[in-house]
């Protein structure tokens, strides 16, 4: 699955974007607080520290959101998008305050977890 636009250079937000473009490779972790959910791929959840080592992803526009099917504990996604060059509060309240921010124009879902067998469902077609 792959999701993709253009990045509006009249993006509302307090801060500018830099100038690289950058691909991240991350995994979404259902935290018990409102901090950012999105890690690099070599963290492990028993030692991720939410408010420092994740970020905060934002789509460029509401049709490019990672659908909620996909938000599970270990999915593994691929991102095309700039970081903000300083940390930005999120939408509303409840986005857990100032954190790094990325600003993705693309996504790709790179590996599901199947939480019955405990395997990726790459793993399971290998």
């Amino acid at each position: 699955m792959l999701q993709s636009c253009s990045v509006p250079s009249d993006h509302t937000r307090s801060g500018k974007l830099q100038d690289e473009t950058d691909t991240l490779e991350l995994k979404y972790y259902a935290f018990a607080c409102y901090c950012p959910r999105w890690c690099q791929e070599d963290l492990k959840i028993d030692t991720v520290r939410p408010g420092r080592d994740c970020i905060r992803l934002e789509a460029s526009h509401d049709s490019l959101e990672v659908p909620t099917r996909f938000l599970v504990s270990g999915n593994k996604f691929r991102f095309i998008g700039q970081f903000y060059q300083e940390a930005q509060y999120g939408k509303d309240v409840e986005d857990g305050g100032l954190a790094r921010t990325f600003l993705y124009s693309s996504f790709e879902v790179v590996d599901t977890i199947d939480h019955r067998s405990g395997m990726s469902e790459t793993e399971s077609n290998e």
